[in-house]
């Protein structure tokens, strides 16, 4: 990759795969994030380990044979190959499984008939557990944990203990969440130990502590959920033990984590043997039938090439799938900071790309799952009927909305009197806006609500279901934060109801008082930093593919056919009209890109390598034409690529200040249509908004990674480059911008001056003062007006020797 593209698109990695699991009785949808990834990762393995044959790992003779042809402009594949989950029902009941220590910090499993200890359940002490709630317990042993002493626990009331911290979160009770932190789940599930009859009890000795989970029914918003009666034990000598009395549903997750490396999380069927020593996390999820969204979008790519920002997938026939809620939103790619799900200071972590086992190679960014395209009217205008909870909705506003949760809802708000975080503007599972917070009535929940200025009833619910917001609109890169005005939302709403939370689906006509807090929309961006790339540069135009998922061996119905195309063509206007600012586009296509999309950044005077590329090698000449309207950089107005060829390289010149939008088009396409190649690039006059970036520290990768400063012999070159990126506030890097390193004392960089590369990248060694003690190096871009870096370093006359964590790092 040259030229000057998004500097956040570096280190694109795809670890994981993409789920839609959903689980717990509370969570209906999650937000796109990495516990998705993790959760088909792990429900992947454990299918494999129940004997369900996967195309994942599983290679065809002939690709074709997995290939069903298009139906217009709609994709169909079948739910065959493993696309489709089975349950994964409970089959632990009066056993027990043990889980061993061995190897490094590892364990092995093992299945007990029996086990459940039914005098330490008896004996034990009562423990007084809310709902989601919490007890810090001290050991009397230490306990050996995954190699970490352990002398404290917190036994969660959902069925688990962890270690370090304790968990009382309402989001789902998946496998995700279960790895994700050192956790042993001995039925990891929404349960509620309130309810009458239900204890949890934990009895304590030298030898063992055990704690028992005694009737505790799931949680349910009325009566009293299903019961459960099971037990965790802990052993002076390390080991662990799952029992189970009586069990009576089949959704949970059970097992151990460490918490650490992630990708090395496996789901097993503990009912087999297994003598594997598992380092990192061993559980089996129990669950409803499901959908492998990663083997979706492998079939899918088949066939298709990476010319798609979404796809759109709804089924039809009797597809036996449980997913638990309406419709849902994965994120599959986010480089774009300043929306969530993390504030400021996080920004690393809110960086995601699993696109590769999904099957794209750099373009999808989420997947729609719509469910059911007979639950839908035919109209795609028409109302959703009463039963199905989705008051005002139409078709398309369920579209929309889940569109909507590529850029929304997940942002905190900084309180502009203390600076603490807030994250009162959200409801429904935190990843939409919170029916108290004045939304404007927007698609992704809250309402407009209308303040009266005085009491009784001082707000009134006034409107919902309408589009996208200002605030929507900012953080989906349409508009500056400028141009979104203040809003609110209300503190202790006085309204009767358990129905009536920040979590409660949009209601018109609704009456209340509360206290009006305002919310600048300064402190949204104070608290998620600003949004990058803002609306200058940000993509505006998408490309969804729309997909029928049928039953294996179903020829698709033609009205089902007719009925998605209805959708998929009113979709584009709608959304369109909505948003103000984005264009939709929904046809199936061939792939032509620009090397720099979505957006690069060139000096004025300076040039970059924009190549063109195509999805798979041309079959026939191709004549492509090249339009740059705003004169802002020069590019050639035609090039050519020869029957074989992928890649035709286009240079592009910034000739003046300001941001161009470049298209590209195939002239003379034959068969399938070429989509329209887009990219902005960003031409500065000058290094006035550039700031440089530390890259690659190496003594964090060969060092001790505990070691915020980095340790050398005074007088002596540190081991290891310092390597600096040049970016705008955009994250579009710079080649040709002129970089000073200024050492302090009598240190010194060996290239005191240097230009950036076509990667914007700057690099020196650095010589330490000959002093013990506290070094420097500024990093400057001459002519910028951003605050120059300043890295640190210590020297001194007998450096420690820092012992090699590569072990530790990548074990």
């Amino acid at each position: 990759m040259t030229g000057g593209t998004l500097s956040f698109m570096r280190g694109l990695s795809a670890i994981f795969l993409l789920s839609a699991v959903v689980a717990g009785a509370r969570s209906e949808e999650r937000p796109g994030d990495v516990s998705a990834a993790l959760n088909t990762l792990l429900l992947d393995s454990q299918a494999r380990a129940r004997g369900v044959e996967t195309r994942l790992h599983k290679t065809p003779s002939r690709k074709e044979e997995l290939i069903l042809p298009d139906e217009g402009e709609i994709a169909i594949i079948d739910d065959g190959d493993g696309v489709a989950f089975p349950a994964f029902l409970f089959d632990l009941e009066g056993r027990s499984v043990e889980f061993s220590p061995a190897g490094e910090g590892g364990y092995r499993y093992s299945l007990r008939e029996r086990g459940y200890d039914a005098q330490a359940a008896a004996d034990g002490a009562f423990l007084s557990l809310g709902d989601d709630d919490a007890a810090e317990l001290d050991l009397p042993f230490t306990f050996e944990f995954y190699g970490e002493s352990q002398s404290r626990v917190f036994v969660n009331s959902d069925g688990n203990l962890t270690f370090g911290s304790a968990d009382t979160d309402s989001t789902a009770r998946d496998a995700a969440r279960a790895v994700t932190t050192p956790r042993i789940s001995g039925f990891f599930a929404d349960l509620d130990p309130t309810r009458p009859g239900a204890a949890v009890r934990v009895f304590s000795s030298v030898e063992k502590v055990v704690v028992t989970w005694i009737n505790v029914p799931e949680w349910v918003a009325q009566g009293i959920g299903r019961l459960h009666d099971f037990q965790i034990s802990l052993f002076a000598d390390g080991r662990i033990a799952l029992a189970y009395r009586s069990i009576q549903t089949d959704f949970a997750v059970i097992g151990l984590s460490s918490g650490e490396n992630l990708n090395e999380s496996f789901a097993v069927d503990f009912s087999e043997p297994d003598d594997t020593v598992f380092a990192a996390a061993v559980v089996e999820i129990f669950a409803a039938p499901d959908i492998n969204l990663a083997l979706l979008g492998q079939k899918f790519y088949l066939s298709h090439e990476d010319a798609y920002d979404f796809l759109v997938v709804f089924h039809d026939h009797e597809i036996l799938l449980d997913t638990n809620a309406f419709a849902f939103y994965r994120a599959i790619r986010n480089f774009t900071q300043g929306i969530g799900p993390l504030p400021a200071g996080f920004e690393d972590l809110n960086v995601v790309d699993f696109g590769a086992l999904l099957g794209s190679a750099f373009r999808l960014q989420g997947v729609m799952y719509m469910g059911d395209l007979a639950k839908y009217p035919d109209d795609p205008h028409q109302r959703l009927g009463r039963d199905q909870g989705l008051t005002l909705n139409t078709p398309l506003t369920v579209l929309a909305h889940e569109a909507g949760h590529r850029f929304l809802a997940n942002v905190f708000y900084a309180n502009p009197s203390t600076g603490a975080l807030s994250l009162d503007l959200l409801g429904r599972q935190l990843a939409h806006w919170s029916f108290f917070y004045n939304s404007e009535a927007s698609l992704l929940e809250g309402n407009r609500i209308a303040d009266r200025g005085a009491g009784p009833f001082r707000f009134e619910t006034v409107k919902t279901v309408e589009g996208f917001s200002p605030l929507d609109r900012y953080l989906m890169g349409l508009i500056p934060a400028s141009d979104v005005p203040d809003s609110f939302y209300v503190r202790n709403p006085d309204i009767e109801g358990e129905a009536f939370t920040a979590a409660r689906n949009p209601l018109a006509g609704v009456l209340f008082d509360g206290e009006r807090v305002d919310v600048p929309t300064s402190a949204i961006v104070e608290a998620m930093g600003r949004r990058s790339p803002d609306h200058t540069i940000s993509q505006k135009r998408f490309r969804y593919a729309f997909v029928l998922l049928t039953e294996e061996g179903i020829e698709p119905r033609a009205e089902a056919l007719a009925k998605l195309d209805r959708f998929r063509t009113e979709f584009e206007s709608y959304m369109e009209a909505k948003t103000g600012g984005f264009e939709i586009e929904t046809e199936l296509v061939r792939q032509l890109t620009f090397l720099t999309w979505p957006a690069a950044g060139v000096l004025k005077g300076g040039r970059i390598d924009g190549s063109l590329f195509l999805g798979a090698p041309a079959d026939h000449p191709l004549r492509i034409e090249i339009d740059a309207p705003a004169g802002r950089v020069g590019a050639p107005r035609e090039v050519e690529l020869a029957a074989g060829e992928q890649l035709a390289p286009v240079s592009l010149e910034g000739l003046s200040a300001g941001v161009e939008r470049l298209s590209a088009r195939v002239l003379d396409p034959v068969g399938r249509a070429y989509e329209e190649a887009q990219t902005h690039v960003q031409v500065l006059a000058g290094a006035g908004p550039l700031a440089a970036e530390r890259l690659f520290p190496l003594e964090i990768l060969f060092g001790d990674p505990r070691e915020r400063l980095k340790t050398g012999a005074a007088g002596k070159p540190l081991p290891y480059s310092i390597v600096v990126q040049v970016t705008d506030e955009n994250g579009l890097f710079y080649e040709g911008a002129p970089v000073r390193f200024e050492a302090s004392g009598d240190g010194a960089a060996s290239s005191p001056e240097a230009v950036t590369d076509e990667f914007g990248f700057a690099i020196t060694d650095w010589l330490l003062a000959s002093t013990p003690g506290a070094n420097t190096l500024t990093v400057r871009i001459e002519g910028s007006v951003r605050v120059p870096l300043v890295i640190e370093a210590v020297g001194t006359l007998d450096p420690v020797r820092g012992r090699n964590s590569r072990r530790e790092i990548f074990r």
